[in-house]
């Protein structure tokens, strides 16, 4: 496996992450088109109504959360196979810089100043993490 392909299989999880929080805001968006058109229903003379506008929205609204759940339930197996690939990594700061990069989706510049590092060391110690990364990481 690569070093590219180490990354991309480690980054599947902010990935994942990201994902899920698009389908957070799109069901919110869902929900205020769904409050709105609730509203004028009930402002809506008799015989007017946006009532089939509404199902649809709720519909919508419905088959994002089943969508949501199933990128959940993902989001929690690429979770537990990112850590075991960290933790297969034999050297604690490289655990923590691994985790900082690819769990909480840090930059470089970030980690190095969290870790007391200078860039260029942390570029460093994240090319030596990713040789202690296994092939099939998770």
């Amino acid at each position: 496996m690569t070093d590219q392909e180490k990354k991309e299989a480690l980054g599947a999880y902010r990935a994942a992450v990201r994902e899920g929080e698009r389908l957070g805001e799109e069901i919110q968006l869902w929900r205020a088109r769904a409050e709105r058109m609730t509203a004028s229903v009930r402002l809506a003379p008799a015989g007017r109504s946006g009532r089939r506008s509404l199902e649809e929205a709720v519909e919508e609204i419905d088959g994002l959360m089943r969508r949501l759940g199933a990128q959940q339930r993902a989001l929690v197996r690429e979770r537990l196979g990112l850590e075991r690939a960290v933790e297969a990594v034999g050297d604690r700061r490289l655990q923590e810089l691994l985790r900082l990069r690819y769990v909480e989706g840090m930059s470089f510049e970030a980690i190095a100043e969290r870790m007391g590092y200078s860039v260029r060391q942390t570029l460093r110690l994240h090319a030596a993490a990713l040789e202690q990364v296994q092939p099939g990481c998770h």
